[in-house]
């Protein structure tokens, strides 16, 4: 099934534009903290080992945000921030996003990626409690819970 969101790297150029995602993730980061975590995610001096991906609706409007670091030695892409604000679609926009993830993954060399879900009171429920949308999204796309994460072994 062709999805309708396209995932793009974050770039400077939409940091403003991402900081809704970014809150409500984390609902106390101020625009000071979000430029100064994006930037270690988007600029190419911090390291390829970060990165962060935004997942954009035809008309252009954000609607998913990823953060993510590699970690080569153990063959994992961590995915620490991982965001859909849709009101229509979140399976949508949450199944092009980790596309998207796996994609990135699969360039670095790792097997795995990991996404770590917000506990309640930040926007979402752990995995043991999803049953929604969300938690429909990762199932659907192979994902299988583990703790406070989903992960999903790559072929």
């Amino acid at each position: 099934m062709e999805s309708s969101y396209r995932v793009v790297a974050l770039g400077r150029d939409r940091v403003l534009s991402a900081y809704p995602l970014a809150r409500a993730h984390r609902p106390d980061l101020s625009l000071d903290d979000w430029r100064a975590e994006s930037a270690r995610h988007i600029d190419p001096a911090a390291g390829s080992d970060r990165g962060a991906l935004v997942a954009e609706s035809e008309h252009g409007y954000l609607t998913g945000l990823a953060l993510h670091r590699a970690d080569l030695a153990a063959g994992t892409l961590h995915v620490d921030c991982f965001i859909v604000l849709a009101l229509v679609d979140a399976f949508g926009v949450a199944g092009a996003l980790l596309g998207g993830l796996e994609t990135v993954a699969r360039a670095c060399g790792c097997g795995e990626v990991q996404v770590i879900v917000p506990r309640k009171g930040c926007g979402a429920t752990p995995p043991r409690e999803a049953v929604g949308t969300t938690g429909a999204a990762f199932a659907f796309a192979g994902y299988g819970p583990a703790g406070i994460l989903y992960r999903k072994r790559l072929d």
